[in-house]
């Protein structure tokens, strides 16, 4: 998605320039010069769907939903969280593509608007929050945790025998562990949550260890883990009521291109460039088939309905027939 954003932001801006004084030239060169016009073209063959799609998408979702400032620099401040400084903070924003901070706080915009778009309608109450909450524990389970990943389940064993016997886990990941980017940290690979970026395997384990557990082999695609839970937090319902209804929404949101593609067809899209015709048009037969679908879903409800009604008339004639033969 970010990559795809920054690609659409790229191009918006070249499309910006293309498009103020055509004749324009761009770049000159020996063998001739390239025009802003010719940019302009070349550009909207290339990136043109694209970039149209994004726009009218984005035009859809401001006109129906709001993001304040205020929600924008809150999730700003999470993104900024892990970092120490703020000098940390921009190379990392430089090394995934941002030209600025600016370009980041429209991403974060365009994404909160996606999010609000998904979960329309849904309705959110103590009594369902709570039930979610108890349904769903690991969800609310943080576990700072290290590990030592070695390729075979012997050797694994062998560092869980010891491990057992009393030798220390720091030492061990120097011996054993093949994970060169946590070694240095005595294996730490920090906060484990039911949606962090590890494998299912590791997470699954790692969540159901205690403060000071040290788990068995864990086998995943990367070899086999030993894990230990430095420390486990189990987040409260009452002081973590927030994240909680963040995550409930999360379950239940739309998936977005069906919620995209309801917002092209409720609009009132008229295309004017013919390059662009076929961008907003949707199958009819799919339309068919989701009527035909509905109509299928009422006749079976009417049936049920029906069936439900003979079946009152049945004991009703029984009880008549009862009352006859008591007579």
């Amino acid at each position: 998605m970010k990559k795809l954003f920054l690609t659409i932001a790229a191009a918006m801006a070249l499309f910006g320039l293309a498009a103020c004084s055509g004749g324009d030239a761009v770049i000159e060169t020996d063998a001739g010069s390239i025009t802003k016009d010719e940019l302009y073209n070349e550009l909207k063959t290339l990136y043109g769907d694209q970039v149209i799609q994004h726009l009218v998408e984005k035009k859809l979702l401001e006109n129906k939903y709001k993001v304040s400032d205020k929600e924008i620099e809150k999730e700003l401040e999470k993104i900024k969280e892990p970092f120490d400084s703020e000098e940390a903070f921009e190379m990392a924003l430089t090394q995934s593509g941002f030209d600025s901070v600016d370009q980041l706080k429209e991403e974060i915009r365009l994404r909160l608007l996606r999010k609000k778009a998904t979960t329309d309608g849904i309705e959110v109450t103590e009594e369902k929050l709570k039930k979610f909450y108890e349904e769903n524990p690991d969800m609310f389970v943080e576990v700072e945790a290290r590990h030592i990943l070695v390729e075979d389940e012997k050797k694994a064993k062998e560092v869980k025998e010891k491990l057992d016997n009393g030798e220390d886990f720091e030492e061990l990941v120097k011996e054993y562990s093949t994970d060169t980017a946590s070694v240095p940290e005595g294996g730490k690979v920090g906060t484990v949550t039911a949606d962090s970026q590890f494998v299912p395997e590791f997470i699954e384990a790692t969540l159901k260890l205690k403060e000071g557990d040290i788990s068995g082999p864990v086998q995943s695609s990367f070899g086999y883990h030993i894990i230990k839970a430095d420390k486990r937090t189990e987040l409260t319902f009452e002081d973590n009521r927030e994240e909680i209804e963040e995550k409930y929404l999360e379950e239940h949101a739309r998936p977005y291109e069906e919620v995209r593609e309801e917002l092209f067809r409720e609009a009132n899209i008229k295309v004017k460039d013919k390059q662009f015709e076929e961008l907003f048009k949707f199958d009819e037969k799919e339309d068919e088939k989701k009527e035909e679908k509905t109509d299928s879903e009422e006749k079976d409800n009417d049936k049920q309905e029906d069936g439900k009604e003979e079946t009152n008339n049945d004991d009703k004639d029984n009880d008549k027939e009862e009352d006859k033969n008591e007579s």
